[in-house]
């Protein structure tokens, strides 16, 4: 498997924080998105339809959301993201905290629509609210290790594990940055304790098969 394959395979199924409605919405209206929300995820079609009404009616940011999350749950990634960066950077888009949420939320549309590039500029913009938010720095490092920018990963990941408690697939991608930088040792000790966090699971055995040929070979395989 290619190692860009490889990365996308292992971060696939992460999901995001929930996204915050804009400041202080009127209760009929936040329940209306909480709603959109719940179709989402049961009828995306018939959300992103409603959605549409909405914003036709005066809906604004909120009814923006509903599309936005419509079209992330059909599949419509880079446009839902783009839809979700759009309303993060608007002036009336919310506090900052908010903001946030929505940013992060983009990046992960945009790593599903396996563009990068783009996540960790949404990422970089919701670092800038919250430089230490845990989330954030590790979907940064997710961007950056489909982007085969190792070392950045690294240290984006080394910052995640120490604010909040780390879970095996922090490990396990950390191991896999280290792998491609040549830190054996450290790639194994970090694959050696995703297994232990998670026995059966057979991406850890899969990365710890390739820790183990790049010891013999030198470089880690393809």
């Amino acid at each position: 498997m290619k190692t860009q394959n490889l990365i996308f395979a292992l971060l696939l199924g992460i999901s995001a924080p929930n996204i915050a409605s804009a400041a202080a919405p009127h209760p009929d209206d936040a329940a209306r998105l909480n709603a959109c929300i719940t179709k989402t995820r049961t009828n995306a079609t018939e959300a992103y339809e409603d959605g549409l009404q909405w914003r036709l009616h005066g809906g604004g940011l909120l009814a923006e959301q509903c599309v936005a999350l419509a079209q992330i749950e059909q599949g419509e990634y880079s446009e839902g993201a783009q839809r979700l960066l759009a309303i993060a950077q608007a002036s009336d888009g919310g506090p900052a905290a908010e903001k946030l949420g929505l940013l992060v939320k983009a990046a992960n549309a945009f790593l599903l629509a396996e563009i990068p590039d783009e996540a960790k500029k949404a990422l970089d913009l919701a670092l800038a609210i919250e430089p230490n938010n845990s989330d954030a720095l590790f979907d940064r490092a997710r961007a950056s290790a489909m982007l085969s920018q190792w070392l950045e990963a690294e240290v984006d990941i080394t910052n995640a594990m120490a604010n909040k408690a780390p879970l095996p697939l922090a490990y396990r991608l950390r191991a896999e940055t280290r792998l491609q930088q040549g830190k054996y040792d450290l790639a194994e000790a970090d694959i050696n304790e995703a297994l232990r966090l998670e026995p059966n699971e057979a991406d850890n055995y899969h990365v710890r098969g390739r820790v183990r040929i790049a010891r013999r070979t030198g470089h880690a395989p393809e």
